[in-house]
């Protein structure tokens, strides 16, 4: 399933000339990737977990430009690399997740900005009736 680098894990052929450690390890990677997707479909199957990969994504920058004049654009490289790879297990678990997320995280805006207005209104704040 993963797209991106293999986690840490430690080799699984000692001899790759040896067809019984390599049929072995094929299977034990098969095994380890089916385990991962089930880890992020769980995830995806409750909205809690939808948002908290939705509030990594954000921290990492997936959608916004990490340009900076300083060496801070390394760091803000690397932040983003992260978030390639967790939109990229989220994609690869459920192709239709990514975009649930997003209506998901539509909504949840909409929704704030009804309380933010209606909080405003019931104040008598003139700014929230001049906006809309």
């Amino acid at each position: 399933m993963s797209r991106g680098p293999k986690r840490n894990r430690p080799a699984l052929v000692g001899n790759a000339a040896d067809r019984s450690q390599v049929k072995t390890a094929e299977r034990l990677e098969r095994e380890q990737d089916r385990m991962q997707r089930s880890d992020m479909l769980a995830v995806l199957a409750t909205p809690e977990g939808r948002r908290v990969l939705w509030s990594v994504l954000t921290f990492c920058r997936l959608l916004e430009e990490t340009w900076d004049p300083s060496v801070l654009i390394h760091y803000l490289a690397g932040r983003q690399s992260v978030g390639h790879f967790v939109l990229g297990e989220i994609v690869a678990a459920d192709p239709k997740a990514w975009l649930q997320m997003q209506v998901e995280h539509l909504e949840e805006e909409q929704r704030d900005d009804r309380t933010a207005e209606a909080a405003s209104l019931a104040r008598g704040d003139n700014d929230a009736t001049e906006a809309g």
